[in-house]
């Protein structure tokens, strides 16, 4: 999807998780995502011999989310009325949610959201030149012991309008 993107002309990407919210970091809400750390144990520049339009696998991941789209965000979320959080983000294996001893070491390392997506194709939109802007619902407590799919779906619902909102007019920006 991402190579695809880029091979449309796409210079500017945005991403969109749902999240849990590591307490004591970020709480249930919209976010926009301000770094990554990689836990999925997947790297989707190591089979460097089967990518293309990738000049090395030694890609900068120094701004992996660009202030600029960021502060575009922040501005509409302004605009809008819209409470928007920021954070980082810990993208991890799954599918299966967070243990309490998980989330304790995710808040030591400083993560806000903790998700099962994103960061390997915030990867392959860095090493392709892509301006990549990383938007999340955080839908549930990371660790909380009640939480269901099901339950993600309705804290979900609750922000639909918002994060409509936000997406337009980001958009009616670029």
């Amino acid at each position: 999807l991402v190579r695809h993107a880029h091979h449309l002309g796409c210079k500017d990407i945005l991403f969109a998780c749902a999240t849990g919210a590591v307490q004591g970091m970020a709480t249930m809400g919209l976010g926009v995502l301000t770094d990554q750390i990689n836990l999925t144990g997947h790297n989707p520049l190591a089979e460097w011999d089967e990518l293309r339009d990738v000049d090395t696998p030694f890609v900068g991941m120094t701004e992996a989310y660009s202030s600029y789209l960021r502060g575009i965000a922040l501005g509409v979320a302004q605009d809008e009325g819209i409470a928007l959080q920021q954070g980082v983000y810990a993208g991890v294996l799954g599918p299966s949610f967070e243990t309490p001893a998980e989330v304790a070491a995710l808040r030591a390392m400083g993560v806000s959201f903790t998700g099962m997506s994103t960061v390997n194709e915030v990867i392959m939109a860095r090493a392709l030149g892509m301006n990549v802007l990383g938007l999340t619902l955080a839908a549930n407590f990371a660790g909380d012991g009640s939480v269901t799919h099901q339950s993600v779906l309705v804290e979900a619902q609750k922000h639909a309008d918002d994060f409509e909102k936000l997406v337009r007019g980001v958009l009616a920006k670029l």
